[in-house]
């Protein structure tokens, strides 16, 4: 199974210790990788998904196609272009999209797209539950 950096999302080889592109540190706890851009998020995840994925509100109808995963990530990309609060991504190991930002002093996740695979039962609902 490939492997990618849990912070910058680039892939890894099996032996690296440490990203050859940001410098973090490889653990084997975590195959989820953060992205600056909901875009971004969506090109690793296509990469780990090869099926279609449910929204947040539907979570058992797989109607999202990549393509619409994608103009979905680019419209969002592009209205919080300017914001200085924008949210960072994540991706799971399986390619499911969630988002990270904070609210009230607490660091939220929430998961926007589902993959079969990773669904809203068995993904984790809290930040430090990705990276300990």
């Amino acid at each position: 199974m490939a492997r990618y950096c849990s912070y910058c999302g680039k892939p890894l080889a099996d032996n690296d210790l440490f990203c050859g592109y940001c410098g973090t540190k490889v653990t084997q706890k975590s195959q989820y990788a953060r992205t600056e851009t909901m875009s971004q998020a969506y090109e690793l995840a296509k990469q780990r998904n090869d099926t279609d994925w449910s929204y947040w509100d539907t979570p058992t109808l797989f109607t999202y196609s990549p393509r619409k995963v994608e103009k979905f990530c680019i419209k969002e990309d592009k209205y919080l272009e300017k914001d200085p609060e924008r949210p960072t991504y994540i991706v799971s190991p399986h390619g499911a999209i969630g988002q990270i930002y904070q609210e009230e002093g607490r660091t939220i996740l929430e998961w926007i797209f589902y993959t079969e695979t990773d669904g809203p039962m068995n993904l984790p609902q809290k930040y430090n539950q990705l990276f300990g």
